[in-house]
């Protein structure tokens, strides 16, 4: 896609020419479960979900997902759905594993009064005791991320996921994201 007002974030635009280009570079007709990602505080929410209901309507896609953003602009995008007779989100995609749990306060509540499924991002969070063997700090560390570097190693030291030490007689790991 190319950089423009209408070519980003979820504008009916945007959405409708990324399922298309999707479904030509998948060959197929239909796409199972088609997500957007993060919510666009830029985009009115009625211009998202009507772009998705447009796309189920014509059978492009057979489900709508979602995937990171809060408990709120979940429940806001589902009640819009409701209000204006759209497909409604059969799913929704949040970082949740044994260390993060915070999704288990709000979303998955959420989700399981919706009806809604709840599939998860970043399930096994990296083992704190596994040094890395060259500097010797707790930092996510694999031999095969230090030959294939990811884009976000590119981000400031401080933007990067990274594990604390649990301070001296806890048994708690902290595991922090951004």
């Amino acid at each position: 896609m190319t950089d423009g007002p209408n070519m980003g974030g979820l504008s009916r635009k945007h959405i409708v020419q990324a399922c298309e280009a999707s479904l030509r570079r998948l060959g197929v007709e239909t796409i199972d479960l088609y997500q957007i990602h993060r919510y666009d505080p830029n985009t009115p929410i009625e211009e998202t979900l009507e772009a998705l209901d447009l796309l189920v309507r014509q059978g492009k896609i057979r489900y709508i997902g979602a995937s990171s953003m809060y408990a709120w602009q979940l429940a806001q995008m589902l009640s819009t759905s409701e209000r204006n007779g759209w497909a409604r989100f059969v799913s929704m995609q949040n970082h949740y594993n044994m260390i993060y749990r915070e999704e288990e306060r709000e979303m998955i509540p959420l989700c399981t009064a919706e009806g809604l499924g709840v599939i998860t991002w970043s399930p096994v969070c990296p083992e704190p005791s596994s040094p890395n063997p060259k500097t010797g700090d707790l930092k996510w560390y694999s031999p095969r991320r230090e030959r294939h570097a990811h884009p976000s190693a590119l981000r400031p030291p401080g933007r990067r996921g990274y594990h604390r030490r649990p301070p001296t007689g806890s048994s708690r790991t902290r595991c922090t994201t951004r």
